[in-house]
């Protein structure tokens, strides 16, 4: 079972089998461990499997869900697609809505959704192989489209709602800040020490915020290194490795962990 996604303000959710046959399921709570909630998300298990998984600040819950799609055409050629769609689910665990990315590019042959994030107005942003960014409004509709950002693996949500992608390049990894109105990134800026060991996720106080195997560190876009926040081998968190990372405070952060002493998260 992992952290996936933070609610904004109160609370966090996990994901992960729940029984055999194992299903989906969503549990959430606010970050004092009250008012644990918990349901199933639609998933046929047999065909297909959910991750990039996020929130927003209504509880919604947004997923991408694979499908593999194969049989045989009726001159004997047997055939293999795998399907993407984005799902909408509401608190209630019924879906809102379920769109079919395929469908935007159906000449092209290989999809994968890359990252996908919710920001603060609602809006959902794609990042896909191919395909490039993709961003719908909060009913679902397909309000923009940008092929030129192809080559980005990743998009982070900063504070003040405003885009980060980054992609690798010869020296490692570079960030963007990306203006959804113009369609334009700023300056690329390079990461300090290529970006190599570190897990990065969206931030709040800072502009990301960074894991290794040695502890947490807040960074801000452009600065020349990141700021021990957290050093694990001075704390009583037993691990080298963070699975998932989010601020709550200027000093607090709710983790998941792999632990060293028995193995569990």
């Amino acid at each position: 079972v992992m952290v996936d996604e933070v609610f904004p303000d109160d609370g966090f959710i996990y994901d992960g089998p729940m029984y055999s046959p194992p299903k989906y399921k969503i549990v959430s709570f606010k970050f004092d461990g009250s008012d644990k909630k918990e349901m199933e998300l639609p998933i046929d298990d047999n065909n297909g499997y959910a991750y990039q998984y996020s929130a927003d600040s209504n509880g919604n819950i947004y997923y991408i869900l694979s499908q593999n799609e194969s049989g045989e055409t009726p001159d004997g050629v047997w055939y293999y697609k795998e399907k993407f769609s984005v799902v909408k689910v509401g608190t209630d665990g019924k879906e809102i809505y379920n769109i079919s990315l395929n469908e935007f590019a159906p000449e092209i042959e290989y999809l994968y959704v890359k990252s996908m994030l919710v920001t603060g107005d609602g809006e959902l942003i794609v990042l896909m192989d191919n395909l490039g960014m993709l961003i719908f409004d909060d009913k679902g509709n397909k309000v923009s489209e940008d092929k030129a950002l192809v080559d980005y693996s990743s998009i982070y949500l900063l504070e003040n709602n405003e885009i980060l992608v980054s992609k690798w390049g010869e020296k490692g990894q570079v960030f963007c800040k990306y203006d959804k109105e113009s369609k334009t990134l700023s300056k690329e800026t390079a990461f300090p020490d290529s970006g190599y060991r570190f897990n990065i996720y969206g931030g709040k106080y800072y502009d990301l915020y960074l894991t290794d195997n040695m502890g947490i560190y807040g960074y801000n876009i452009a600065d020349e290194a990141p700021v021990e926040l957290l050093n694990f081998v001075d704390s009583d968190i037993n691990t080298t490795y963070v699975n998932f990372l989010a601020p709550i405070s200027e000093t607090e952060f709710i983790i998941s962990y792999s632990s060293m002493t028995d193995y569990d998260y």
